[in-house]
């Protein structure tokens, strides 16, 4: 049986023409206010304080806010020059309950999908171009002033209860990775200036299964200091930054950095706290907290530390 498209044409047309000026008129009229003290109050039962500017729909069936600023309980804060709040309509008409965040900030983007409902819920997200210099919580978190841009995705299934253990999996890169000119902990030898430190590109796939996370690949290469794990993981707690950090690593410096005045006058000291760098460069026991990494001499840099041997490396804040 043909189709007659002459009738058929006109009532396509209409029909279209309906939705979307249906669409339109929902986008229009959505009540931005109460949505934003909605959004206000839900983030504050999650533990998060927000303030914003203006407020204005966004996509079909969103809400988008300016200048937006997030803080925990213990006072981290994240600024965020956008947040577009959306619900996807295609995934709302064909039963799929999804939000969808997509936060401008650190001259770049961040678009993240959640399943806000019970039950096991699936967080996914995208990072485009974002510049982790300007990225405060990450310094105080890390202890020293990174560098470099950050590209990437993730997705991870969280648990309907705190019995159950999250899973997923981490791609990420970083361009012209860094630390800042700043300073080294180096315990009762006191603290030394170093200059910047480039890590050249640097790349992390990282798996998370029943509660524990393992980075299958972690690497840096091109930069002043090459870096590589060896069966790095680390064990999943309610707040990231202290997850219990474990595993092996190696760092060479090259001869053009290791020839540096101000690196020259540090080297033995850092011989002293890691032993001696071999052809492979330190040979490193990693220990501390994900966001709070601790470094020790290896089994290739002269053994386990021993009783009385200098404190772990660790970054401190601040610039020379």
């Amino acid at each position: 049986m043909a189709i007659d498209w002459n009738a058929w044409r006109p009532r396509l047309l209409y029909s279209a023409f309906f939705a979307a000026a249906f669409v339109f008129a929902l986008r229009q009229t959505l009540p931005v206010e109460a949505a934003k003290e909605r959004l206000i109050l839900e983030a504050a039962r999650q533990g998060w304080q927000v303030t914003a500017g203006d407020a204005g729909p966004a996509g079909m069936l969103g809400l988008s806010l300016k200048d937006v600023v997030l803080k925990d309980r213990e006072g981290l804060s994240v600024r965020m020059d956008q947040l577009d709040v959306t619900v996807p309509l295609g995934g709302l008409l064909a039963g799929k309950k999804r939000v969808a965040l997509e936060a401008r900030l650190y001259d770049g983007l961040v678009h993240t999908t959640l399943e806000p409902w019970t039950g096991p819920r699936t967080v996914a997200f995208r990072a485009e171009h974002v510049d982790l210099g300007q990225a405060l919580p990450l310094r105080k978190a890390a202890g020293a002033d990174l560098e470099g841009v950050l590209t990437g995705q993730g997705r991870f299934t969280l648990p309907a209860d705190e019995k159950g253990k999250p899973a997923g999996e981490l791609d990420l890169t970083v361009k012209g990775a860094g630390l800042a000119a700043g300073k080294l902990a180096l315990g009762p030898m006191g603290a030394l200036t170093v200059p910047r430190t480039g890590f050249g590109d640097l790349v992390a796939t990282a798996k998370l299964d029943a509660g524990k996370g393992t980075f299958e690949k972690l690497s840096a290469t091109g930069g002043d200091v090459e870096l590589r794990a060896d069966g790095l993981a680390f064990t999943v707690q309610q707040k990231l930054e202290y997850a219990p950090l474990f595993g092996k690593a190696t760092v060479k410096a090259s001869d053009a950095f290791l020839q540096k005045p101000e690196v020259k006058s540090v080297k033995p000291l850092l011989d002293a706290a890691l032993g001696g760098a071999g052809p492979a460069g330190w040979s490193l026991q990693i220990t501390g907290s994900l966001g709070h990494p601790q470094v020790g001499r290896g089994a290739a840099g002269g053994g386990p530390a021993l009783p009385g041997a200098p404190a772990p490396i660790r970054p401190v804040p601040g610039r020379p």
